[in-house]
């Protein structure tokens, strides 16, 4: 299964997005593409992160994204995987955008209300979540809960920040 996390935007401008991709799939390049247009890419490739993941046996590979305007849409494929989108956040100071927090967040393997809370979170369509606390509750309930966090939180990270 692959991944995709945009996880951390560095600075206020230019936007930069860290990108933590996973999986083994054969077809899968260590390269990301992405753009301001639909179907037209900059390359980069992904190197491996530091520190590694621990919770599963990967691979793991990080791709930073440079160069990005604050509350624009960019579009980015993967290997043959489908071209996805995401949105950087809005300029300091502006407003009228979605944000959720969410805290001691766990999986759906031990906390069956989190897949609710995750729709409910991806139906907004929010600009930008922010993770507090303990994201995954992986020290108490296993490595195998870190994975299944990140598979929960799929259905809105590929593309809100």
């Amino acid at each position: 299964m692959l991944r995709l996390q945009l996880t951390k935007f560095i600075g206020p401008l230019p936007v930069q997005i860290r990108s933590l991709l996973t999986g083994g799939e054969p077809h899968l390049k260590k390269t990301i593409g992405y753009g301001l247009t639909s179907g037209v890419y900059t390359q980069v490739t992904a190197t491996a992160p530091n520190p590694v993941p621990v919770s599963s046996s990967g691979p793991f590979w990080e791709a930073k994204l440079t160069g990005l305007t604050a509350n624009t849409r960019y579009y980015y494929k993967i290997g043959t995987l489908p071209e996805r989108s995401f949105r950087t956040p809005p300029a300091p100071g502006s407003s009228d955008f979605n944000v959720y927090t969410q805290g001691n967040i766990g999986s759906t393997s031990t906390y069956f209300n989190n897949g609710v809370v995750q729709g409910i979170i991806a139906d907004d369509l929010p600009s930008f979540v922010i993770g507090l606390g303990d994201l995954t509750l992986g020290s108490k309930n296993g490595k195998a809960t870190v994975d299944q966090h990140f598979n929960d939180v799929m259905v809105w990270s590929q593309e809100a920040a």
